[in-house]
């Protein structure tokens, strides 16, 4: 695993000159790009300034397009979409219309990665997928300390606090080694950095939660859910919850920490749950708990 950045680097290169990837929201719309809530357009009808400006999508799909009134756009592609306002337009309202519409804020579509990477966190698409190597890239590249394997949880199969993932108990067996390969796809870094097999870059997809392993000679904690940057941290004597949540970023602004839990796999193969109260840790109205490698703090999101 010794000279796996530059293979690494000398790899990506020739993916993105194969195959380019969109990341940045200065560079121009593609019109396959699906529009999904919270994505943010501009609107540009040529001869009318009643219709010029930025619109986002709302929770349902749709948009306010004057003269026309709300246009669903959610689930359209770009080009779609575009034609769609020009056939509202053209009915009746305005005589051949000459519409622009490009996406300026890409909020939809988002993946998470954790693990042996320098920024992990969750990532919003400007495409309808990305790759394994693209990701990992748009994350920072990997962390000196990375290992051999990905694991890919499709649509978000570890929890974030959104109460439609797998429980924390089942994420713990999720990491070990000897888990049932039922719940991600692996990938072998080792594999794809230094044999260029092309057939491990995995396509990654919106909701999409990318564990990359470390070395097996490390102990790991993972801190996820409502917090400003989930992430595993590498285990330290004497680490408590509430220093883990902060090394994390610490709490979100929709989070409730009197809610958290640690979710422990025990030498026995049980798992055990432990409730605690970190905003009480915080205020000193309680005592912080220490923790164990392996261990999982999951921050919920508030109900409110």
């Amino acid at each position: 695993m010794k000279n796996k950045l530059p293979v690494f680097l000398a790899l990506l290169l020739v993916l993105l000159v194969g195959a380019p990837i969109v990341l940045h929201a200065a560079a121009p719309t593609r019109d396959d790009y699906v529009i999904g809530p919270g994505d943010v357009v501009n609107l540009r009808v040529w001869g009318t300034e009643n219709i010029d400006g930025d619109r986002e999508v709302s929770s349902d799909g749709t948009i306010v397009v004057f003269f026309a009134g709300e246009v669903k756009i959610g689930g359209l592609t770009v080009i779609q979409a575009r034609r769609k306002i020009v056939e509202r337009l053209a009915d009746g309202y305005l005589k051949n219309p000459v519409v622009q519409l490009r996406v300026t804020q890409y909020k939809s579509k988002t993946v998470t990665i954790i693990g042996a990477v320098n920024h992990p966190g969750s990532y919003a698409l400007e495409t309808n997928s990305i790759t394994l190597l693209n990701l990992i890239a748009m994350a920072g590249g990997p962390t000196d300390n990375f290992g051999d394997e990905a694991k890919v949880f499709r649509g978000g199969a570890l929890a974030t606090g959104s109460g439609k993932s797998q429980p924390p108990e089942k994420i713990t067996d999720n990491l070990d080694d000897g888990a049932d390969q039922k719940n991600y796809e692996l990938a072998s870094l080792s594999k794809l950095y230094e044999m260029g097999d092309i057939s491990q870059n995995l396509t990654i997809m919106p909701n999409d939660l990318v564990v990359i392993l470390p070395k097996k000679d490390i102990n790991y904690i993972y801190v996820q859910g409502a917090v400003n940057s989930p992430q595993e941290i590498a285990y330290l004597e004497g680490m408590t919850a509430l220093k883990a949540v902060i090394r994390a970023g610490g709490f979100s602004d929709v989070s409730a920490p009197n809610r958290s839990t640690i979710t422990r796999k025990e030498p026995d193969g049980s798992t055990t749950i432990i409730k605690v109260r970190l905003k009480d840790v915080r205020k000193g109205r309680r005592e912080d708990i220490p923790l164990k490698p392996g261990d999982v703090i999951t921050v919920p999101d508030s109900i409110f």
